[in-house]
């Protein structure tokens, strides 16, 4: 009888809500109200959001551009690299080339 006046949606289980409506008593209106409730903020808090969220875009624009910049860098490095071995192997070749 007690689960029956607990069990809002008829389910035969007792949702955290439910326990919640019929604990603290809550009549029809109120938890309509609590279950369909979603936060919105003030106005101070939704410009607030709003900033936060353009310096977020801002922060992965510029990772972004950081990032393949550090691929480009290393890639050049890289062909530093094999041209530097390139140049130390041709000149090992130009003296051994020199001594004989």
């Amino acid at each position: 009888e007690e689960l029956a006046k607990i069990d809002i949606d008829f389910n035969k289980m007792m949702s955290m809500t439910e326990f919640l409506v019929y604990h603290y008593k809550l009549d029809d209106e109120a938890w309509v109200y609590l279950v369909n409730w979603t936060p919105a903020g003030s106005a101070s808090q939704q410009k607030l959001l709003a900033e936060v969220q353009e310096q977020m875009a801002t922060a992965q624009q510029a990772l972004a551009d950081s990032t393949e910049a550090a691929a480009a860098a290393k890639e050049k490095a890289t062909e530093s690299a094999v041209a530097a071995e390139a140049s130390v192997t041709a000149a090992t070749v130009s003296e051994a080339a020199a001594k004989e």
